[in-house]
């Protein structure tokens, strides 16, 4: 007797994965999360940019910069307790030097 997800196209192999995103060098435009998301009374979901993850932590008043995505060990914050669009100019900073310095090596 055949298993019933014999039928099926992932049984058989036919079904193709779904390609993974690429990251192209060019990192597209991105807002600063608004005053609600950085008082912590809405969440948002982390920013894909250029590479790197920026995540907002409403509890250390700071933008979570992850410079590798997925790579915590290349995690720096930049603050927003003074000024929210400096500190999240300061972010994209922090990814654009490190594919800098990808490019370098």
């Amino acid at each position: 007797m055949k298993r019933p997800a014999a039928h099926r196209d992932t049984a058989t192999g036919t079904k193709k994965a779904k390609p993974a995103p690429e990251h192209s060098g060019a990192a597209k435009k991105t807002r600063c999360p608004s005053e609600r998301v950085l008082r912590g009374e809405e969440s948002a979901p982390p920013t894909q940019y250029n590479g790197g993850t920026i995540y907002v932590s409403p509890k250390k008043d700071c933008f979570r910069v992850m410079r590798i995505a997925g790579d915590y060990y290349s995690e720096r914050a930049a603050s927003y307790r003074m000024d929210a669009q400096t500190a999240w100019q300061q972010a994209l900073r922090i990814i654009d030097e490190e594919r800098a310095l990808e490019r370098k090596r």
